[in-house]
C-alpha cells in the first residue's frame, strides 16, 4: 500500500475524502486500523461535514469500525451539516438493527433526538425501515414517539406513507402515538395510508395490507 512508501496518509482529494474516509466507505478493518496506527486525522471532515466516524455508521461493518474508532479518540459528538450525528446515520446503516451499538452510544451520551430542527430524528428512520426493537430501545431511552420532522411528519405519519408492516404501525401505536397529529399540509396517518393505496402500483395486494394497517389504527384508537 502506498501508506507504506512515506505517503501523507491526511492527504484529501478534490472533494476533502481522505484515505481513512476511504477506508472506512469500503468496509476496509484491516486498512483503517493501519491508518489509525500511523496516526490519520481519526476526524477529519470532508465535503457536508462528515468524518470517518459518521462514514462508518452507514456501513455494512459499522459492528467493527465504530468501536475501532472509538479507540483512537475520535469525536463521538460531531454532527455533520444536516445536525446528523452518529446515531442518526446508524439508523441508516442497511443491514440490520445495531441495538447493542445504540445503546453503546446512548452511554456515551449520544442523544436520540439530537437533530436540527424540522428534520428526521433518529425514531423516524428507524421506525421507516420497520426496526422494532431499535424503535422500542430509543422510545425507552429518551426518544419522542410523536417527534416532528420535516413538514410536521410524526415517525406514525412517515411510516403510514409507505411500510407495508402493520406491526411497526402497531408498535408506534402501543408506544402512545397522537394518530390525530396534522403535516404542515393538514394531512393525518389515515391520510398517508389511504394515499399509498392509490399511488402504489399493486392495488390489490396494498389494499390488503392497507385494510390491515387501517383496522390496526381502529382498534389500538
Amino acid at each position: 500500500m502506498v501508506m507504506n512508501h512515506g505517503a501523507d496518509v491526511n492527504a484529501q482529494e478534490s472533494d476533502r475524502q481522505s484515505s481513512l474516509h476511504r477506508a472506512v466507505q469500503n468496509g476496509r478493518f484491516k486498512a483503517v486500523k493501519k491508518l489509525l496506527e500511523r496516526e490519520a486525522e481519526v476526524n477529519t471532515t470532508r465535503t457536508a461535514g462528515i468524518t470517518p466516524l459518521l462514514d462508518a455508521a452507514r456501513t455494512n461493518e459499522t459492528d467493527e469500525l465504530l468501536p475501532l474508532l472509538m479507540s483512537y479518540g475520535v469525536d463521538i459528538n460531531v454532527t455533520d451539516t444536516n445536525g446528523f450525528n452518529v446515531l442518526r446515520c446508524l439508523t441508516l446503516c442497511p443491514d440490520k438493527e445495531h441495538v447493542d451499538l445504540t445503546r453503546l452510544l446512548i452511554e456515551k451520551g449520544i442523544s436520540p433526538r439530537e437533530v436540527l430542527v424540522g428534520a428526521y430524528e433518529s425514531i423516524h428512520c428507524a421506525a421507516k425501515r420497520e426496526r422494532i426493537d431499535l424503535v422500542n430501545f430509543l422510545l425507552e431511552h429518551g426518544a419522542n414517539v410523536n417527534a416532528l420532522g420535516l413538514n410536521n411528519q410524526s415517525p406514525l405519519y412517515f411510516v403510514a406513507q409507505e411500510c407495508e408492516n402493520p406491526a411497526m404501525l402497531s408498535t408506534l401505536l402501543k408506544r402512545g402515538a397522537n394518530i390525530d397529529l396534522k403535516t404542515n399540509f393538514g394531512e393525518t396517518a389515515l391520510h398517508a395510508l389511504i394515499n399509498a393505496q392509490r399511488t402504489i402500483a399493486n392495488q390489490r395486494w396494498t389494499g390488503r395490507t392497507t385494510s390491515r394497517m387501517l383496522s390496526t389504527i381502529f382498534f389500538l384508537t
